[in-house]
């Protein structure tokens, strides 16, 4: 299951959010300032980031900032913040994504299936092994191998990497 960390300070919106992407089978989780934001970021380790500029204790600008410094965990800024310049900066400090409050669930939602692939194949294969997304089970030789959490962790990252160089830091 996938899992998205909302960082939103209007509690009505986030909870509106979570029960939205609960239904689309996507794990979530809320944070309603930077600072619990950052300390969830770390502790839920989610494929996707949906990220208010305007937050209390830290702001989106330093969340993103610390996100990158330490991961390409994709975040999608979403922000009532509509000038040109805002949404630049977003993207050159690190967001994926912007969108504009308001924002039609439909098009957010579009654009999280698209960041998880949740539409698209749900196994990746390479020679003789195959592993399934959703069941999270790796086959080599078609005999099922025992993973644990970080090793299926890392396998997805890899996965979801590949083709790109990788430093230390980012696979720690």
């Amino acid at each position: 299951m996938k899992r998205l960390l909302i960082i939103e300070d209007e509690k009505e919106l986030a909870l509106s959010l979570e029960s939205h992407f609960f239904n689309l089978e996507i794990e979530t989780k809320i944070s309603l300032n930077g600072e619990d934001g950052i300390k969830q970021y770390n502790e839920f380790k989610p494929d996707l980031v949906l990220l208010d500029i305007n937050l209390p204790l830290k702001n989106g600008w330093e969340v993103c900032e610390y996100i990158r410094s330490k991961s390409e965990t994709p975040i999608i800024m979403m922000t009532a913040r509509d000038s040109e310049l805002d949404e630049i900066h977003g993207l050159e400090i690190g967001a994926d994504d912007y969108i504009i409050k308001p924002f039609s669930i439909n098009v957010l939602s579009t654009k999280v299936k698209k960041i998880l692939k949740l539409n698209s194949q749900t196994i990746y294969s390479y020679k003789n092994l195959i592993y399934t997304y959703r069941d999270e089970i790796l086959k080599i030789d078609n005999e099922r191998v025992s993973l644990s959490v970080r090793e299926k962790d890392l396998l997805e990252y890899f996965i979801k990497n590949k083709n790109k160089p990788l430093s230390r830091s980012n696979i720690l």
